[in-house]
């Protein structure tokens, strides 16, 4: 027989979207794990990542406040992204992708 355990805070996992590619790629520099891109209206797509302890979107932030990191891994974050981006839309809405940051799970 099986019992119900508690959830406990660290099984929750919180999420951050973001919906601009540069600022994800600067999330991505900056150590967060993408989890997957969500469809959204009119065919946009927004960027799925791990936010385990609620500051993704202060990162971001700091982002557009001008906010500095490696060009070099700026840039491979933003390619990869767009790989990812461009995968998921081939696939006609399907927004588990697995790619190079780690598998994804809905």
């Amino acid at each position: 027989m099986y019992s119900v355990q508690p959830i406990s805070e660290e099984r929750i996992s919180r999420e951050h979207l973001e919906g601009d590619l540069p600022t994800a790629a600067f999330l991505i520099v900056k150590g967060f794990k993408l989890r997957g891109v969500v469809p959204g209206a009119r065919g946009h797509y927004a960027f799925r990542f791990e936010d385990a302890e609620g500051n993704a979107a202060h990162v971001a932030m700091s982002y557009l406040q001008g906010d500095l990191v490696s060009a070099r891994d700026f840039v491979a974050a933003e390619k990869n992204l767009k790989t990812v981006l461009y995968s998921a839309k081939g696939r006609n809405g399907n927004s588990n992708v697995t790619n190079q940051f780690g598998s994804t799970s809905r």
